[in-house]
């Protein structure tokens, strides 16, 4: 049971949050213990864990993520103490909000929290895998070497949603630029030319009259349009953030022709690289398996997860579940059974992971090489057909006023 609670700490500071008990007295025990004097506690609403989610420090960053856990391991390593590591990591962040995020760490470690315990007070910075593979770290007393884990898989997943993000943004660009070209010339160009047929009285092509009817409702309701445009875009944004809107997008980028295939295979390699560290963490499975549902975002997947997780929790291995299901490829459960037949899955799913990510960054770079021209094709055709529209009725003036 979640408690939220309101206090000041042995400095006096008001402090509030959110604390795990069986019961209020066991909670505002753990709170006395931790130097936190309890003013209120109430069980905690749905509305208090929204606030929590959205003070809880600045969005995710795997680069300064995987810098602090870096920093971390090399001050852990040499022999410096964990609050006064967190200190020198504090003094040189590089903005206030991450700085802020670090002193709360340290304070409450101070206070006697376990460090996990203080880093799962900030979700939006550390999320339930990282939290639980400290935890793990600090009860095996080896957290050195689970932050070294840790920093390689945050500059890893930062190094793919890079990579994600550099495949999309040219093709995005190309896509602006037409866009922007295409209603320029269709609210300031056209008019001029519509004039000047208008002056010429002369009969015009279907498609140039086509193109000047387009432009005058865009000059006349443009306003309206823009309203409607943004009255879209929120109200995917809001559907998206319903179940039944997520999933349908899931499944509709899962199948998109030439798109899906890669989608799936990104998300297997995330997986895959997940779930090797996690058990080469000494995570039992099925904990590593309940993380994961949490860690992905495609809904499909997540539900393999949980289809996985209650399959192993009644003795069927991993690649059962991803044999049964059309979004792991056959290689990549073959690979899996291979390694849980030899009982060396944690080793085996980190060489899968490696040679699965790079196969996603060359169909990355292939799909990106293949949508620029594609997308240039496409805008020329469009913008071409325009400029033909509006330059065939002026050619038709000039002809019959040669033959005259």
């Amino acid at each position: 049971m979640k408690f939220h609670y309101e206090g000041c700490d042995r400095t006096g500071r008001p402090v509030s949050g959110e604390i795990d008990g069986a019961a209020a007295a066991a909670a505002r025990a753990t709170l006395r213990e931790r130097g936190i004097y309890v003013g209120a506690l109430r069980e905690a609403t749905r509305a208090d864990r929204a606030s929590a989610r959205r003070s809880a420090g600045p969005k995710r960053d795997f680069r300064r993520l995987s810098s602090f856990t870096r920093q971390l391991y090399v001050l852990l390593r040499s022999g410096t103490a964990l609050t006064d590591a967190l200190g020198a990591i504090e003094r040189q962040a590089p903005d206030e909000k991450w700085a802020a995020v670090i002193a709360d760490v340290r304070e409450r470690t101070e206070q006697g929290a376990s460090f996990a315990e203080a880093l799962e007070r900030h979700p939006r910075c550390f999320d339930e895998i990282y939290c639980s593979m400290v935890a793990a770290g600090e009860s095996s007393g080896r957290l050195d070497e689970m932050l070294d884990r840790l920093a390689r898989l945050t500059n890893e997943q930062g190094r793919i949603r890079k990579m994600v993000a550099g495949a999309m943004i040219y093709p995005a660009i190309l896509l602006s630029l037409g866009s922007i070209v295409l209603v320029l010339m269709l609210l300031f160009v056209l008019p001029r030319f519509a004039e000047l047929f208008e002056s010429l009285d002369a009969p015009l092509p279907a498609t140039t009259q086509m193109m000047i009817s387009l432009s005058e409702l865009l000059r006349a309701w443009w306003w309206l349009m823009l309203l409607l445009a943004g009255g879209l875009a929120v109200g995917a944004r809001r559907a998206a953030r319903t179940p039944g809107g997520r999933r349908a997008i899931d499944i509709a980028f899962t199948r998109l022709p030439g798109v899906g295939g890669i989608v799936c295979s990104v998300c297997t390699g995330r997986i895959v690289r997940l779930l090797g560290v996690l058990l080469t963490s000494r995570l039992p499975l099925l904990e590593a398996l309940g993380l994961l549902k949490t860690a992905v975002r495609n809904s499909q997947f997540r539900d393999l997860m949980a289809e996985a997780e209650e399959a192993v929790s009644r003795g069927e291995p991993i690649s059962a579940v991803f044999a049964r299901s059309a979004l792991i490829s056959p290689t990549i459960t073959e690979a899996i059974r291979s390694g849980e037949d030899a009982g060396g899955l944690s080793e085996l799913l980190m060489t899968v992971a490696d040679f699965v990510e790079e196969d996603n960054e060359t169909a990355l770079r292939t799909l990106a090489t293949v949508m620029e021209p594609l997308i240039l094709a496409v805008l020329g055709l469009i913008i071409g057909g325009l400029a033909v529209s509006l330059f065939l009725p002026l050619f038709d003036i000039a002809t019959a006023a040669g033959a005259h």
